[in-house]
């Protein structure tokens, strides 16, 4: 069962898809192991692990554009909502959300069902933290 209906189903919301939502393409590298891409192409994942170059897995989604796909869509999906929506999405998606909120000089750990808060102003973005939306760690980088 789709985690979405999880949580909608016991609220009586309706579930809605959105590509914005989607997690970052990663071209050649999708659906392989790091130990398989460390066999064919060392130099393009020690440049991504390493953080050198987000961009270095062939085919892959380019950062900045997948960082404005999120962004518009979550100002977008902001501004339709009178009050409250409940996204489920990945961690990439969340992890852009945390950097436009609190800024892109930290580092998060996203646990796997990890709850944030976010509001919406204007184009602005902000987290509210709350006893149940405290599950990651943020360092700086």
């Amino acid at each position: 069962v789709p985690v979405g209906l999880t949580v909608a189903r016991p609220l009586g919301a309706a579930v809605k898809t959105a590509r914005f939502l989607r997690e970052r393409g990663f071209g050649q590298a999708e659906g392989r192991t790091w130990d398989e891409l460390r066999q064919e192409m060392p130099e393009a994942v020690e440049a991504y692990k390493s953080r050198a170059d987000r961009d270095a897995l062939p085919g892959s989604e380019p950062l900045e554009d997948f960082r404005q796909r999120v962004l518009r869509g979550f100002r977008k999906l902001a501004r339709r909502v009178e009050d409250t929506a409940i996204v489920v999405t990945h961690g990439g998606v969340i992890h852009v959300l945390l950097e436009e909120a609190v800024g892109r000089d930290k580092r998060f750990m996203i646990g796997n069902a990890a709850m944030y808060r976010f509001e919406v102003e204007g184009d602005t973005i902000r987290r509210v933290v709350t006893d149940a939306t405290t599950s990651e760690h943020e360092s700086p980088r």
